[in-house]
């Protein structure tokens, strides 16, 4: 007799890990531990031993589990010293992988086939599955965040994004909050509780995040403004979380969150499936995706929305790449690179097709160095606009490596007193970055 929904003990979960090591199935996995199936491969996925995969678009209620390469140590719960102590025993090597501590998985486990999800009811109630979450227990990764976020985009409803995410809409408004987009406050004629869409990510916030952490927003259009983000058109047009998922407040048990209750139709199986399709379109096009650009200005500090030169399109169609990864990591080689590239005034697009990256990592780490910054508008509502500096704080340049200014000194800055004076051509940029 299987205990369902019963806590798991130290117990439980040693001989889980012992058990996955022998190659047991999840059916004797099942008899040995005296747990559903469904639970079992619940549990393998919050310790992040497996990965929820749907590779079926078009049919969301087929999910694969597939065997993580990476295993997060903040997944393994709060038992983690002893499942810990196991894991290296048994091959898993300890790391840090995306600024994140993280057990790395032996071959022998890296290898293994993937496998079906087993639903307990897939014989009687199939529209059902589509609605289990099987995300909500595991900790949210910079992955995650990065669906979230593409999906947030699409003005998705709710169910096909609780479906997407496999997470219910409580766990991604808190997963919001705890990110500072979100606050949950109440209206000014009404005492009800609404969620209001933050406009900045505060200080106080970002600076218990990590780069990873910060890398979605920042791929999604977020800009750096001083020590907050300031967040794009698309998120800052909305006022409240209904905004941006219709009927995703106030929280109701319904056929999103109850699993025991099945999908009345394949309306919501359809709406999830097209939004899983524009999520994968737009994270594969993040590359080629024009930076948001600047109002137009008459100061000569600010770069102006001029159409590429005729050279300029010519490089940027005759050799396409393929997409570049936000998240590699700047080396001496890039930057000098990247400062080449800028000095022949190519725009941010085709600089990161050059460097395989994206537009949006390139003006990211532009402004980060101190080369441009934003500026609040004096407007209420308007957007304010990147502009490109007149000179460089030697403190700003503390806190990047060496060779970054030794190389802005090659690409023609010029020390003086504490600040790096910014070289005609510089000034004179033509393309908008951010």
């Amino acid at each position: 007799m299987t205990q369902e929904n019963i806590a798991w003990s130290i117990t439980d979960e040693l001989k889980l890990i012992k058990g996955l090591k022998d190659n047991y199935s999840f059916a004797a996995l099942s008899s040995v531990i005296g747990k559903d199936v469904e639970e079992i491969q619940r549990k393998c996925i919050a310790m992040d031993l497996y990965i929820a995969v749907c590779e079926n678009i078009d049919d969301l209620s087929q999910i694969t589990l597939v065997p993580n390469h990476q295993v997060g140590i903040a997944c393994l719960g709060k038992t983690m010293t002893g499942i810990y102590r196991e894991l290296t025993e048994m091959g898993w090597a300890p790391q840090v992988w995306r600024g994140g501590q993280s057990l790395r998985s032996p071959e022998w486990w890296a290898s293994r086939p993937a496998l079906a999800f087993r639903y307990n009811d897939d014989a009687d109630e199939p529209t059902r599955r589509t609605i289990h979450l099987l995300n909500n227990g595991k900790p949210w990764t910079p992955e995650d965040v990065g669906i979230l976020m593409a999906a947030l985009s699409q003005r998705p409803s709710k169910d096909a994004l609780t479906q997407v995410l496999m997470r219910s809409m409580s766990n991604v408004i808190q997963q919001l909050s705890i990110m500072g987009l979100v606050h949950v406050g109440t209206a000014e004629d009404s005492s009800e509780a609404k969620v209001w869409v933050c406009p900045a990510i505060q200080s106080r916030i970002l600076s218990k995040m990590r780069y990873f952490d910060v890398l979605p927003l920042l791929q999604t259009g977020w800009l750096i403004d001083g020590m907050q983000l300031i967040a794009p058109t698309w998120w800052s047009e909305a006022t409240q979380i209904t905004d941006l998922v219709p009927s995703s407040w106030p929280l109701k048990i319904s056929a999103a969150t109850d699993t025991s209750t099945p999908v009345s139709n394949n309306e919501h199986m359809l709406a999830a499936a097209n939004l899983l399709k524009s999520v994968n379109a737009k994270r594969q096009a993040i590359a080629t995706t024009d930076p948001q650009p600047a109002p137009k200005t008459d100061k000569l500090t600010e770069p102006e929305a001029l159409n590429p030169s005729s050279s300029d399109e010519k490089r940027q169609s005759s050799s396409p790449r393929e997409k570049g990864r936000n998240g590699k990591l700047w080396f001496s080689g890039n930057y000098k690179f990247l400062f080449t590239l800028l000095g022949e005034h190519h725009s941010p697009d085709v600089i990161a097709k050059k460097m395989d990256r994206t537009a949006g990592a390139v003006c990211s780490r532009i402004q980060l160095i101190g080369l441009t910054r934003y500026v609040k508008s004096d407007v209420e509502g308007e957007k304010g606009k990147v502009c490109i500096v007149r000179e460089v704080s030697i403190d700003t340049l503390r806190k990047q490596p060496d060779f970054v200014k030794d190389h802005l000194i090659g690409a023609g800055w010029t020390e003086k007193g504490n600040f790096l004076i910014s070289p005609d051509w510089w000034l004179k940029y033509p393309h908008t970055l951010g």
